[in-house]
């Protein structure tokens, strides 16, 4: 089976909605000043960014771009049912789509490795990957807002359109609100103000003062590239490019880099080598207990298998196991899932005690 390394840090799905009809997107490298005519499969990807250089058995080199994979076919198809017009959604898988096109680009790792070289510096690859995957795993809650409306260029403003970037999300640290552009035509608001639940789930129409304020901020937010279904970027090229904790910008960059580095760096990591295994633990028991009824069944056969080689390879304990089997239990019987979906999720988790006890 061939391993795929063309890797979407920006996803496809997300480019293809700023292309023109003829499947063209223009790309502003703010860093060179310099406009490319590409689509959705030449830009946003770095060869290899999601791959596993030192794999668990048993476990592909593209094992975490499979999984990004599924989540963003998930988050594809909530944009598409929103800009149907069915905002029963609530958002979740956009969400987690979201927190992963948030943490794992590469300006995360670029910041790291100039503000924080001293801590970051023995990372090994696979390392970093397992750092941005789970900060976006432990976050993606964050970004599920209480109201949320979308807001549409009308179409007899054909010349008017959404712009967006290698950093969509548009956050602003002194308002309870965020922006996402969709589309070329439309663009999301998200919000936790109360104030705007009679505003919530529905289209607004955007008038052209507002298009234009809004790709400003896309500009401004853009850690270096801009994308357009036209050309002309109308002069936004000019923007300043806001960074890192700016103090000239009402947006907020920041991602808590200091708090991620003492969440997940081990105290005995030293050297540029990772347990791996122990990280992909870790992360698929916080998946399963994050993604609500998003693949239980799938989730629970892998939290359980990697249990299993964890408990072969004598660095987890039976008791540690059969603990972490009960605890996810535990975490199922809380959460909103259907009672099919608990009892799937539980009877399999509890039916792999048995393999536990006997390795």
């Amino acid at each position: 089976m061939s391993v795929s390394k063309r890797h979407h840090y920006t996803p496809r799905y997300y480019l293809k909605r700023f292309e023109n009809a003829e499947g063209a997107l223009w790309r502003l490298d703010q860093d060179r000043a310099a406009v490319a005519l590409g689509n959705n499969e030449r830009f946003g990807y770095k060869n290899h960014w999601n791959t596993l250089r030192n794999p668990p058995p048993g476990y592909p080199p593209d094992w975490a771009e499979q999984r990004i994979a599924e989540i963003d076919g998930l988050a594809s198809a909530e944009i598409n049912r929103i800009l149907a017009g069915d905002f029963s959604t609530d958002l979740g898988a956009l969400a987690f789509a979201i927190a992963l096109m948030t943490h794992n680009n590469p300006r995360v790792m670029r910041d790291l490795d100039e503000n924080h070289a001293d801590k970051v510096a023995h990372w090994s690859a696979d390392f970093r990957l397992i750092v941005k995957l789970k900060t976006a795993m432990d976050t993606w809650r964050d970004y599920v807002p209480v109201h949320y409306a979308v807001q549409v260029i009308d179409s007899e403003d054909c010349d008017l359109r959404f712009l967006t970037s290698s950093n969509p999300l548009i956050d602003f640290s002194n308002k309870p609100t965020k922006l996402l552009p969709l589309s070329s035509r439309h663009c999301l608001f998200l919000s936790w103000d109360s104030r705007h639940r009679a505003f919530a789930r529905r289209f607004v129409r955007c008038d052209r003062e507002t298009v234009a304020e809004i790709n400003k901020l896309t500009v401004r937010n853009a850690w270096q590239y801009v994308y357009s279904c036209t050309p002309d970027f109308d002069g936004y090229e000019n923007e300043v490019s806001c960074t890192i904790n700016s103090k000239h910008s009402n947006i907020s960059h920041e991602h808590d880099c200091p708090a991620i580095l003492e969440d997940l760096a081990p105290v005995s990591l030293d050297t540029g080598d990772c347990d791996m295994t122990n990280l992909t633990e870790d992360a698929l028991e916080s998946l399963m207990n994050q993604i609500h009824d998003l693949h239980v069944r799938p989730l629970a056969q892998v939290i359980t298998q990697t249990l299993a080689l964890l408990v072969k390879k004598d660095t987890l304990t039976k008791d540690e196991a059969r603990f972490a089997i009960a605890n996810a239990i535990g975490i199922i019987t809380a959460t909103t899932w259907s009672t099919d979906a608990k009892e799937d999720a539980a009877r399999m988790l509890g039916d792999m005690l048995s393999v536990i006890d006997s390795l």
